[in-house]
């Protein structure tokens, strides 16, 4: 990220770490980049940049999370940077957070589906997958709600989040058994076995190399 010739592998990098980050020595990378400590050559971080870093350092329950996150609100108090603060509010790994936000997605009419949208991924944080289980089954179910009520591209997103959020055989369990239940029309059938792909793949893999 810092030493490649090459701008297009150094932002590459960049984004890796931003994916990737967990140990206290890479988040506080990211804490380094948010304050201007720490460049990539060449590169100005934009607002997205700055909020997926804040959303990281959320999603891992950095203890300087909250600060940076209300500091980002400051820098960033427009309409952009408010939708953003609810997709960065979105990662934080606590069980109150997790039932505010599902509730908020079916149920808020007023909620901008964009923001909604953007935000699944957050909720679904690779490393949280644990405390969105529970709602994995429930966003099964709310799948004619969001047919009859989103936009296309919505529902394949919805699907997305949920089920590749999710590394269990219990959560594939789940898929298949909800599939088997007879209650889905034919083409969301179509849709989530295309999406199950990935976590059929994950666990296979956890299964082979359980260590």
């Amino acid at each position: 990220m810092l030493h490649s010739t090459e701008q297009d592998l150094r932002i590459v990098w960049f984004r890796a770490l931003e994916a990737t980050a967990e140990t206290p020595q890479a988040l506080a990378k990211l804490k380094e980049m948010l304050n201007g400590r720490l460049a990539v050559p060449g590169v100005d971080l934009r607002p997205l940049d700055r909020w997926n870093l804040v959303t990281a350092l959320v999603a891992h329950g950095d203890p300087e999370s909250v600060a940076a996150l209300s500091t980002e609100k400051q820098r960033d108090p427009s309409g952009d940077g408010q939708k953003y603060a609810y997709v960065a509010e979105a990662a934080r790994p606590d069980a109150a957070t997790k039932r505010r936000y599902f509730k908020d997605f079916l149920q808020n009419a007023s909620r901008p589906e964009d923001w909604i949208e953007q935000s699944l991924y957050a909720f679904n944080y690779w490393n949280e997958s644990e405390l969105t289980a529970p709602y994995l089954k429930q966003a099964l179910e709310a799948l004619p709600q969001i047919k009859r009520e989103r936009k296309i591209f919505f529902l394949e997103d919805w699907l997305t989040a949920f089920i590749d959020g999710q590394q269990s055989a219990a959560a594939r369990a789940e898929v298949y058994a909800y599939l088997k239940s007879g209650e889905i029309d034919p083409d969301l059938r179509l849709k989530i076995l295309q999406v199950v792909d990935e976590l059929d793949r994950t666990v296979a893999i956890r299964q082979k190399f359980p260590n």
